[in-house]
């Protein structure tokens, strides 16, 4: 969904991902590329590894002086099972987010923080798999849960807030 409006960089990406690039390819990346000390830190980045990854996106989410929270996952069972069998599956559920189909177990959330959303929300409204915004707020009710989270979105024809009631532990604010 990222490429649909550009269909030669798209179609690039297939042939890198698949191995078999051209020299035009090469050459269109090369000319596109910047060196480390250079590249502004809200461009989207492309690593190798998904511990890059998670390395670049700790290191700017560091760098945020604003409110910062951590809101813990809520795992359920559902279905007729007793206590036990809900709290053994519980405690099964891996912390890994490489085994939970990258599913974490806490999200870091700042203000000024850029998100991407990695699942459909709602496909009518534009809040689809890679739909990117920036946190612009994070209110807190008075029994300390998030109350809203709000987000502007890149696409100017999105306009949506997320809910969200969770408990949260307060990292920081500005």
């Amino acid at each position: 969904m990222r490429q649909k409006d550009d269909q030669a960089f798209a179609q690039l990406l297939n042939r890198l991902r698949e191995g078999n690039q051209t020299a035009d390819d090469l050459a269109t990346l090369e000319a596109r590329q910047f060196s480390s000390d250079n590249v502004p830190k809200e461009a989207t980045h492309l690593f190798q590894t998904n511990d890059q990854v998670n390395a670049h996106n700790n290191k700017m989410f560091d760098l945020l002086t604003t409110t910062k929270v951590q809101i813990p996952a809520i795992d359920v069972v559902t279905g007729d099972v007793n206590k036990a069998v809900k709290k053994t599956i519980l405690d099964h559920i891996p912390k890994n987010p490489n085994l939970t189909m990258g599913l974490i177990g806490n999200m870091s959330l700042a203000v000024g923080q850029r998100v991407d959303l990695c699942l459909n929300v709602e496909v009518d409204d534009g809040l689809i798999n890679g739909a990117s915004g920036i946190v612009k707020c994070i209110q807190n009710s008075d029994n300390g849960l998030i109350h809203t989270i709000w987000i502007k979105f890149d696409d100017p024809d999105i306009v949506y807030i997320i809910l969200s009631i969770h408990k949260i532990k307060i990292l920081s604010t500005d």
